[in-house]
């Protein structure tokens, strides 16, 4: 285990929702599935590391890896091999079913490797030093083969000894919560705080290796009588690693009211240990990461930059945290004087190593994820500069994501709220993003950054986007979704405070931009957040998303629910998937209820164009309109909708729905005559044409209909948003113009950004072979 400093703090935090643990249990095949493929597309998956170097000092890493539907059974085993042939140890579990019950995701993780690995039937090899969990006595016991971390069942020390062979290393680790009862004024005295201790309520085994093992203890924050900010944390062990990896999550339910200065404010989060020290104080070594790959060394008592040269032996070995020659062979005028040279007895650990930092992730390549028909089948390819208009096309996408990643640093985005997150709308007037103004600051998954994001990765195998996509993914899922309370389940839209705008919405809460993420590593967090969000349609009764905008008389009935077909049921609708996917603990209802509601909107009379329906929360079913109407939104259908109907066309054979969705995709973009001939009356007045011509790409290959191939393109290349006349680079920006150097492009928004991106990623995989030689 790394050493962790005695009286160290950790000064992070993150919220989070109340977790559950989920079932593996198998599935038998469902009438209502989709015909199943040929059992192919079992061939060897290579792996490699995201970033040069392999697992390094980490202990271990998961990857998740799809195949195509009836490729593998759910009780198919695997192995791994390295680049010479060599057996890699390997643990193996299902992550997700198609509907006929066989394999679409597997989690594979190992503790050794540097180079590429290939994944392929067969029978795992055995670790040399397996992990292994003995939950029989007082407290539960880990052993990697290197140490041994027993856990606490109850009280406020989580983690009571950690032992390396007979020697002891660290013991009584326990989470501590500083409380600040008001806002710190420093003009006007000291602040005081509070210390609490985390108490254990419960202690749950979720792996038991061989290979790896995860312990999860959930409690809340106590100081006498009074117990707030539950926490949900998380151990990982990986066979013969001689450390662990502490996933520490928190739920923010204090009280804070508008106006007053006084509250529960937090000072500081985080996990302490009580460390042993046997060695003397010179050899006792200090190691913090810094930015990039830096490292601060110290020592408790340091030796190197005296007056006197102890020697270079000396001070080569403590900088380099080896132990000291015998100071009898040092420059007598140190040794006579360590009594004078000053101990360091405190050190804030402010960042964490490389390893924990930028955690090493293994990725099944982009050519697995296309043909196995996840996220979407068709929906997106691998880059193609084949053509001078697919090359601009993809000169574009590079662009943008560059300037966004330009941007996190430039602008210093990534705050301890913020991390993650980016900015809306640009102020060309100030040279600056909008961070001030409601409504245009933060984007909070505004019309679906995360999902252009995460296409960019499944189609590249970038690492850059990946952790970009990634940052985007904890930080959405976890500050701008309400976790606790009549809220829960819902996220709030973009504005200055991630959680201030008064919309509370599922769209922002939405399911679909977890499952990337989730999937792809097999986080068990992000599986937390995706099976909280089951039971999201119950929000529905306690705050209206429309009542803001609603001009008709409406009281929320449990039976009669106004719901949206658009950014409320695609929200709904993912996470009863992802139950259903992974054979959840509500898998069974999950799934009624994607069935249910998919042949409620079919059912309307005018199906997707309807607009919304009544919902019963106890059927899951929407009641059917005894009269057609037309209520289109521009935002219906930019929040996942498409990416999620092309997955459930594809998942379940029901015609009317995929009549019904392919109905929507080919009049949104229809001029308002075509809208008024088959509807009675058009769309109104709508945006957002560019974005939506994706719409007008997947309804071309679904229906072969060259027209709608052809208006694709038209609308991608000459509507609204991007268009090839945009300047396509950025302008050099320095003071006084701007408060830090850097570079802007002022005609760049988020808006456009995530619906561009979406549009040609998509655009190019459905209709590469149906592109206009000129724009």
């Amino acid at each position: 285990m790394s050493p962790i400093p005695r009286r160290s703090l950790l000064k992070a935090a993150a919220v989070a929702g109340a977790a559950a643990q989920f079932s593996w249990a198998l599935g038998a095949r469902d009438a209502e599935a989709a015909p199943a493929a040929a059992a192919d597309g079992a061939d060897p998956v290579t792996l490699d590391w995201l970033e040069d170097g392999g697992l390094g000092a980490a202990p271990g890493a998961t990857v998740g890896v799809p195949w195509p539907m009836g490729a593998h059974q759910a009780d198919q085993s695997f192995a791994v091999t390295d680049a010479e042939g060599g057996h890699v140890p390997v643990q193996t579990w299902p992550l997700a079913y198609w509907p006929d019950g066989s394999l679409k995701w597997t989690a594979h993780a190992v503790a050794t490797g540097t180079g590429k690995l290939t994944l392929t039937t067969g029978t795992p090899a055995e670790p040399a030093r397996k992990v292994t969990v003995d939950t029989g006595g007082g407290t539960i016991d880990v052993s990697t083969g290197v140490i041994t971390a027993k856990i606490g069942k109850n009280g406020s020390t989580l983690i009571k000894s950690v032992t390396r062979g007979s020697t002891e290393i660290a013991r009584n680790g326990r989470l501590v919560l500083l409380r600040q009862p008001e806002i710190e004024d420093e003009d006007q005295g000291t602040v005081r705080t509070e210390r609490f201790d985390g108490a254990v309520s419960a202690v749950t085994v979720e792996q038991d290796g061989p290979v790896r093992a995860v312990v999860r203890v959930d409690g809340k924050h106590r100081k006498g009588d009074r117990e707030w900010l539950p926490f949900s944390l998380r151990l990982y062990f990986y066979a013969g690693s001689d450390s662990f990896r502490m996933v520490h999550t928190i739920t923010y339910d204090g009280k804070q009211e508008p106006g007053k200065a006084s509250g529960d404010f937090i000072r500081g989060l985080g996990v302490r240990f009580t460390v042993p020290m046997r060695d003397a104080a010179y050899d006792r070594h200090i190691r913090i990461g810094g930015e990039g790959t830096g490292l601060l060394r110290e020592a408790v008592q340091g030796i190197t930059g005296l007056r006197r040269d102890p020697g270079a032996a000396v001070q080569a070995a403590q900088y380099e945290g080896r132990k000291l020659p015998d100071p009898a062979t040092w420059d007598q005028r140190v040794t006579t004087r360590l009594g004078y040279i000053p101990h360091w007895g405190d050190y804030t650990l402010a960042r964490q190593a490389e390893a924990v930092r930028v955690l090493p992730q293994l990725a099944a390549p982009p050519e697995q994820l296309i043909k196995a028909k996840v996220f979407g089948p068709g929906l997106y390819s691998e880059p193609d500069r084949s053509t001078p208009a697919k090359a601009r096309i993809e000169d574009h996408l590079d662009f943008l994501f560059t300037y966004y990643k330009d941007q996190v640093e430039t602008r210093r985005w990534y705050g301890f709220w913020d991390y993650g997150d980016i900015m809306h709308t640009y102020d060309s007037a100030r040279h600056v993003w909008r961070y001030d103004i409601g409504g245009y600051a933060w984007d909070n998954s505004e019309l679906s950054p995360d999902l252009w994001l995460w296409y960019a990765y499944l189609r590249s195998g970038r690492s850059d986007i990946f952790r970009f996509a990634e940052a985007m993914t904890r930080h959405t899922g976890e500050v701008d979704v309400y976790h606790l309370g009549t809220w829960a389940g819902l996220g709030t839209r973009h504005g200055v405070q991630h959680f201030a705008d008064s919309a509370k919405q599922q769209r922002i809460a939405n399911t679909t931009y977890r499952r990337f993420y989730y999937f792809l590593t097999a986080d068990e967090r992000v599986g937390d957040l995706m099976h909280a969000n089951v039971d999201s349609d119950e929000t529905f009764l306690v705050l209206d998303p429309q009542r803001k905008v609603r001009t008709d008389p409406y009281t929320p009935d449990r039976h009669a629910l106004s719901i949206g077909f658009g950014t409320d049921w695609s929200g709904l609708v993912s996470a009863w998937l992802t139950e259903w996917e992974r054979k959840g603990p509500k898998w069974e209802k999950a799934k009624a209820r994607v069935l249910s509601t998919m042949a409620g909107i079919a059912a309307q009379p005018n199906g997707f164009v309807q607009g919304s329906g009544l919902y019963d929360l106890d059927t899951g079913e929407f009641a059917v309109a005894d009269k057609p109407a037309v209520s289109v939104s521009h935002l219906s259908a930019v929040f996942g909708l498409n990416e999620l109907c092309a997955e459930l066309v594809h998942l379940v054979d029901m015609p009317k729905f995929k009549e019904a969705y392919l109905d929507y995709c080919r009049y949104f973009n229809a001029t308002k005559a075509e809208q008024t001939a088959r509807y009675g009356t058009n769309f109104g007045t709508l945006l957002l044409f560019q974005g939506h011509s994706r719409l007008d790409a997947y309804a071309a290959v679904q229906t072969g209909d060259p027209a709608l191939a052809k208006r694709a393109w038209a609308k991608f290349y000459n509507s609204d948003g991007y268009t090839e006349s945009a300047p396509w680079k950025t302008e050099k920006l320095t003071g006084p113009a701007g408060l830090v150097e850097g570079r802007e492009a002022a005609w760049v928004s988020t808006n456009d950004t995530a619906l561009y991106g979406l549009a040609a990623i998509e655009n190019l995989a459905l209709l590469g072979d149906r592109m206009p030689a000129q724009p």
